[in-house]
Parts: structure tokens; C-alpha cells; sequence
């Protein structure tokens, strides 16, 4: 791999949909979050070996089997196993879709440049700035009661929006 930035960025992108896929096929959290860490190290130690333009996705993925495939040697004594055949079907039906969840990203971007500015700026405020309900009533002198109806309307909204835009690009 070329630059360092890509490469960062890149891995930064995937490390939710990573640490998901882990956690629904170890028995801790503690393990999961190990065996984040021995993916994100193999990436950057074999990032050489990723081909630009290929999907860096399916590249993270099949490391991280291989991660957990080595994390469950080691706990081969522990009580709690699971069979290879279950932790494969759950693999396989746990497995995102990057492009999905691409998909939706730009979806939902979309829909919220479609919003009113005044419900965009609440949407701002709730989810960007952390804001919670009681303060954006004080703030916004509205009440508690009137920010939740305008967050359900606009949630509303958003949601009907994304599965229009989805079922569109689907279409094409």
C-alpha cells in the first residue's frame, strides 16, 4: 500500500463493522477486542501485500477469520466451544456488506441535505453535538414533550427517505 493515510483510513472505516463480525463469534468482549487489535496489527504488517482498487474489505475480513481462527485454538481447553460448522454459518450470515452500508451512508446524507435547515440544525444538535432532549428544550425554548415529536416526525422522515432512495438504486 502506497500512503499511509489510505491505509489508515481505510482500517479506521472498517473497525465497527470488524470488532461486529469478531464479537458475534467469540465468547468475550475482551477477546474480541484482542483479536481486533492482532487484525489491525497483521493489516499494517501485511498492507504491502493489499492490492489498491481490490476490495480492502473482503481482504480485512478473511484476516480476521483467520484472528479468530487462531484465538479459538488457544481457548480450546476453555468450556464454552462452539463448532466450526456453527461459527462458519454465523460468519457467513454476519458477514456486512461494506457496499450495503455504503450504500445507506450515502443515502442518509442525502436525505438529511433534503431536511428544512430548522430540522436539520436539531438533528445537528442532538447527534453531532450530543445535546440531550432536556437541553435542547431549554435551548431552543420548546418543551422536552415538543423536541421528541419533531425528532419522531424527522426520524420519520429520514427513514422513509433512505428506503426510497435504497429501493430507487436498486432499480438501476
Amino acid at each position: 500500500m502506497r500512503h499511509t493515510e489510505e491505509l489508515l483510513q481505510l482500517i479506521t472505516r472498517y473497525q465497527r463493522p470488524l470488532l461486529h463480525y469478531i464479537s458475534r463469534q467469540v465468547p468475550r468482549d475482551t477477546d474480541a477486542e484482542d483479536v481486533l487489535q492482532e487484525v489491525n496489527l497483521v493489516i499494517w504488517r501485511r498492507a504491502d501485500e493489499y492490492q489498491h482498487g481490490t476490495d480492502f474489505g473482503a481482504w480485512v475480513f478473511k484476516i480476521a477469520s483467520f484472528q479468530i481462527m487462531a484465538l479459538r485454538q488457544k481457548l480450546v481447553r476453555d468450556r464454552l466451544q462452539f463448532s466450526d460448522e456453527l461459527l462458519a454459518q454465523i460468519a457467513h450470515n454476519e458477514f456486512p456488506s461494506i457496499r450495503a452500508i455504503d450504500l445507506r451512508r450515502e443515502a442518509l446524507q442525502h436525505c438529511l441535505e433534503k431536511l428544512e435547515k430548522g430540522d436539520l440544525e436539531l438533528v445537528r444538535l442532538r447527534y453531532e453535538c450530543g445535546d440531550d432532549v432536556a437541553s435542547l428544550a431549554g435551548m431552543l425554548g420548546r418543551s422536552a414533550k415538543a423536541i421528541y415529536r419533531s425528532l419522531a416526525k424527522i426520524h420519520g422522515l429520514l427513514m422513509n427517505c433512505v428506503q426510497h432512495r435504497l429501493a430507487t438504486e436498486d432499480m438501476t
